[in-house]
């Protein structure tokens, strides 16, 4: 009988004996009734002059100006047990994840996860990447305080009982991988044009997805996850401190329930390919923009003209009012069980040459909705989307990346063969002598110890 098959009352855990593959992963499995939810917002504010972290060899400081960023938390809660997520305004979670999971982890029947937004306007939180910036200690210090401090002030309520779950398309995400030109600034001015992988634009047919949790008496909007894959590079402003897309999509939301202070989770997808159909440099921008970008020669070719940011955006927006409007034509679901998976290997069994301590973490989480919450650890593709719709067919996943400690890109096989930035290039370009190996099948391999034997 599979293991878990033999699980049948409520509040049981379990941790499973490894199975006959190669890397040797671990997994656990509990399933328990929700008594209690809690939600909260934590303002992180960010110092002016702070360095940035995104984009490799490039000297980002913030300008004068302070500001703030957000970490949003959701917790499901029962006798002896506890789901925790925590969405956090960051490159990668980093340093924050190792230290609120070791601060944490003496609270027995804790599982914790926290994903990155993966903005590429924040500090620096993770010291084995300096090349993307310098690590912000600081940053680090502050966030870990506030977060604890929200986790210990947490008001569990047991009347928050309804869910109601809503998508739509998006269809100005396109993706960055295929054989095309890149232009590089290599001096003050002087420009270099190479052919190679990695900037040919391709529409790719992902959703946005959105999950609001409504208090079951007053019907109040308590908090709201949502979810889109889409790498967050295109602010026009490089040198400030923000959210990206992120920013416009939570203030959205809050207006619209006239809640400013609403805990709003962003779940970011499987986009370490796709990034958001902006027309950038000179083609869609005013004479005032032309002028400002060539006098300001720091900000690069990265630059986006702020009419075709307002333009996405706008669409984002749109994208997610359809998102609301579909939830609410679907039927509610009470918050009742938790069906927690998850499954965890060695991240060297994907990345030759990896330390030994970092782990890739895999977990599926099951609120008893028409969809599952899969959480995954890398900078996956969308075409591991595939994989878990291969996997996975009994239910629709919303595959989430960038969870726990991210270090960089997990390329599929295609990828590998295509070469480029995302097939290996990111590690030799950050200093790093590691090498992705069979990151397609290893993750498979660890996706179906998460998802069957239930």
């Amino acid at each position: 009988m599979p293991i878990f098959s033999q699980l049948q009352q409520t509040g049981t855990s379990i941790v499973c004996p490894s199975r006959d593959i190669s890397f040797s992963p671990n997994s656990s499995y509990s399933r328990w009734k929700v008594t209690a939810f809690a939600a909260a917002r934590v303002v992180l504010p960010v110092a002016a002059k702070t360095p940035l972290a995104g984009f490799v060899g490039s000297s980002r400081v913030t300008k004068n100006d302070s500001a703030s960023l957000e970490a949003n938390i959701i917790s499901f809660a029962s006798s002896g047990r506890k789901v925790t997520l925590i969405s956090l305004d960051a490159l990668y979670a980093g340093l924050i994840y190792e230290r609120l999971n070791s601060d944490l982890a003496s609270q027995p029947g804790l599982d914790l996860i926290v994903c990155a937004s993966h903005t590429h306007f924040a500090p620096n939180t993770e010291p084995i990447l300096p090349a993307l910036g310098e690590l912000d200690d600081g940053f680090v210090d502050l966030s870990v305080q506030r977060i604890k401090a929200a986790l210990s002030n947490l008001v569990y309520d047991t009347d928050v009982a309804t869910m109601n779950f809503g998508r739509a398309p998006i269809r100005r995400i396109v993706s960055r991988r295929g054989r095309g030109f890149k232009v590089y600034r290599t001096a003050r001015f002087r420009l270099r044009v190479t052919k190679e992988v990695g900037w040919r634009p391709q529409r790719v047919p992902e959703g946005l997805r959105q999950l609001r949790f409504i208090d079951l008496h007053s019907l109040k909007q308590r908090a709201v996850i949502v979810s889109l894959p889409c790498h967050p590079t295109m602010a026009p402003s490089q040198d400030s401190i923000s959210a990206d897309f992120i920013g416009p999509m939570r203030d959205h939301i809050r207006h619209l329930f006239d809640d400013l202070e609403m805990p709003i989770l962003f779940l970011q997808g499987f986009s370490g390919d796709l990034r958001p159909q902006i027309t950038s440099l000179i083609l869609g921008q005013s004479a005032g923009e032309i002028l400002e970008n060539l006098l300001n020669l720091k900000a690069g070719f990265r630059r986006t003209s702020r009419r075709a940011w307002s333009r996405w955006i706008n669409s984002l927006l749109s994208a997610l009012d359809v998102a609301i409007s579909d939830s609410q034509l679907r039927e509610a679901s009470n918050l009742r069980d938790v069906d927690y998976r998850s499954a965890q290997t060695n991240l060297a069994n994907f990345l030759r040459g990896a330390p030994t301590e970092i782990n890739f973490d895999l977990a599926l989480l099951d609120l008893g909705l028409s969809a599952k919450i899969l959480f995954a650890t890398g900078e996956l593709s969308s075409e591991f989307v595939a994989i878990v719709e291969r996997v996975c067919t009994s239910a629709e996943i919303v595959p989430v990346a960038y969870s726990n400690r991210t270090v960089g890109y997990l390329p599929t096989d295609h990828e590998r063969e295509l070469g480029g930035y995302e097939a290996g290039g990111f590690y030799r370009r950050v200093n790093l002598d590691w090498e992705p190996t069979d990151c397609e099948n290893q993750f498979e391999k660890i996706l179906k110890i998460a998802y069957f034997d239930r």
